[in-house]
């Protein structure tokens, strides 16, 4: 995800399933600004909601507040929550809400055995990698990022989204629940239309202004292998399911230049993968090589 604010909702759906998880840049209730104000009103009187905003203003978030840092959200968020518990449970005291904050985001840390949710940002997921991965929201506002001031550069958000994309080792999943942003537009576009193909062309003409001798199936077979490839890659990211390739992959099936379902296989080191795209690769690549 994004930012790590964003994690509130996942927190409370998976302790709600009993799945472990685990939030590598801390859990909800384990942040600074909401720590100290849970601490805060363990010891404060009055009804909920009044003792939550007193504790909020206390903690430096004022109404109207432009601020768009972690903990000025992370109050801000407290408070959002203590107006859904007072509206579903009105007359309830202090105690029943912090009773019911601890078992709504209660983390359950056997997820660091790896059975379990990884909840990161995509900052804090750069240098990982892993079997499945889940890029959640891909929606206007979210990223591309806006705050409460500006809307981040796309490029830089096109840069941290590859790096999300790139996490997966085998398993990408990108979901959205509101207006598409930009990228998911980029990711997801609309399936072409069959169009009527010249009967000179279905029947294998090379000539005329729609042969591309330098071309296959869109892939341009010019420069290196690895290079080949790589382009190859970049065309299969337009499809609405595609399996994530690695430059490290890529780079191992360049240099193998294998001739046979196997030989991919162990360029890949992976046979999902080879036998899902053999075909498609080992043509490539015979084209390749042939010119």
């Amino acid at each position: 995800m994004r930012v790590n604010r964003a994690t509130v909702q996942f927190e409370e759906a998976f302790a709600r399933a009993r799945i472990p998880y685990r939030v590598e840049e801390g859990g909800f209730l384990q942040r600074p600004a909401v720590a100290a104000a849970i601490r805060m009103l363990r010891s404060a009187t009055g009804a909920v909601l009044e003792a939550v905003e007193r504790t909020v203003l206390a903690g430096g978030v004022r109404p109207g507040e432009t601020e768009d840092s972690q903990h000025v959200q992370d109050l801000e968020t407290l408070m959002e929550l203590a107006r859904e518990y007072t509206a579903a449970h009105p007359g309830s005291d202090l105690a029943a809400f912090l009773g019911d904050l601890d078992e709504r985001f209660s983390q359950r840390d056997d997820a660091a055995d790896g059975r379990g949710v990884r909840l990161m940002t995509y900052h804090n997921a750069k240098g990982m990698e892993f079997d499945a991965v889940f890029l959640p929201r891909l929606i206007t506002g979210e990223l591309p990022y806006r705050s409460k001031r500006a809307e981040t550069p796309q490029d830089e958000e096109r840069r941290l989204l590859y790096v999300g994309i790139t996490r997966a080792r085998q398993h990408l999943f990108v979901t959205r629940s509101g207006a598409p942003s930009a990228f998911w537009r980029e990711l997801m576009p609309p399936r072409p239309t069959m169009a009527r193909v010249p009967s000179r062309i279905a029947a294998g003409s090379s000539s005329g202004p729609m042969s591309k001798p330098n071309a296959y199936n869109g892939v341009d077979l010019s420069g290196s292998l690895l290079d080949v490839l790589k382009r190859w890659r970049d065309l299969l990211y337009r499809r609405p399911q595609f399996t994530i390739f690695q430059d490290r992959e890529l780079q191992a099936v360049a240099e193998a230049a294998p001739k046979t379902r196997d030989d991919l296989r162990i360029a890949l080191g992976s046979s999902d993968k080879a036998d899902k795209y053999a075909l498609e690769l080992l043509d490539l690549i015979g084209r390749k090589n042939a010119r």
